[in-house]
């Protein structure tokens, strides 16, 4: 799910490349959530929120919008799992290891910022004619 979610944020942060975009649609994200659970809404708002401070790295350039999204594919993974761990005690960390959750986060960042990168493309050659 997390290429295809970076792909679909970064449709609307081509469009507004400013600071808060992220936070404000997992905000909204979160409150729909709200209904389910609202540890999970907790965490999709700190997960926008932190890969929104991402975005104020001083680089006027595109990959730090793709960058921004891969590390909020990193964060969601990393919210979500200690959400668990409240949840149900250290049980998942029982079964998974430290070293493994970190090569799960890395793949996370990385799948992210491919999914942000291609949902950029697809921006930039079909989309921005519609506007």
């Amino acid at each position: 799910m997390g290429p295809f979610l970076t792909f679909v944020l970064m449709i609307p942060l081509e469009r507004f490349p400013n600071f808060g975009t992220l936070s404000m649609i997992n905000f909204i994200f979160g409150m729909i959530l709200l209904i389910l659970t609202p540890w999970m809404t907790l965490a999709i708002i700190i997960s926008g929120f932190v890969s929104d401070l991402f975005m104020l790295i001083p680089v006027k350039h595109w990959f730090k919008r793709v960058f921004s999204l891969g590390i909020y594919n990193l964060m969601s993974f990393y919210t979500s799992l200690y959400v668990t761990h409240v949840i149900t005690g250290n049980l998942l960390y029982n079964v998974v290891g430290p070293l493994m959750i970190v090569f799960i986060g890395v793949v996370c960042l990385v799948v992210g910022m491919c999914g942000a990168y291609f949902g950029r493309v697809v921006n930039q050659k079909y989309l921005s004619k519609i506007r």
